[in-house]
């Protein structure tokens, strides 16, 4: 669910490891606000480094050069008709950290919401994205 912090959830706000399930957002109003699609198509075709292949869970993935500053990470990524969704999935290395996938929304005009999740949610990415969405559109006044 997408219930914020509470008493009752505090051992699970609290779980740090792999199987985490909570979605973290931050709100921020940055200078220069990259909606995913503007980022996807406009910045990364100068990094990308092979072509489209097709990943789990519906999703698409394009590998990365060495040089964007994003290679240690799993650019996904789904288009239909109605939206753009993309995802930074760091892979797994569970030596240093649990991996999670980072998604960013744009209240309009200028604020950026980014959330974060364990990658090992990554199937429920539809309806995480969903969910999201009907959040900040509560946030927004829609």
């Amino acid at each position: 669910s997408m219930r914020g912090f509470s008493e009752s959830l505090a051992e699970d706000f609290r779980d740090k490891s792999a199987r985490a399930r909570v979605i973290y957002i931050t709100l921020t109003a940055p200078t220069q606000v990259w909606r995913p699609a503007e980022r996807f198509y406009q910045v990364y075709p100068y990094y990308f480094a092979g072509p489209e292949e097709p990943a789990e869970f519906s999703l698409k993935t394009r590998k990365m050069d060495p040089g964007s500053g994003i290679a240690d990470h799993d650019v996904l990524y789904h288009q239909d008709e109605k939206a753009f969704t993309l995802f930074h999935c760091l892979r797994d290395k569970p030596e240093l950290m649990p991996a999670d996938c980072v998604g960013d929304k744009v209240i309009e005009p200028r604020i950026l919401a980014r959330y974060r999740f364990r990658r090992t949610m990554l199937s429920e990415w539809q309806e995480i994205d969903a969910g999201i969405e009907e959040l900040l559109a509560g946030f927004a006044g829609r």
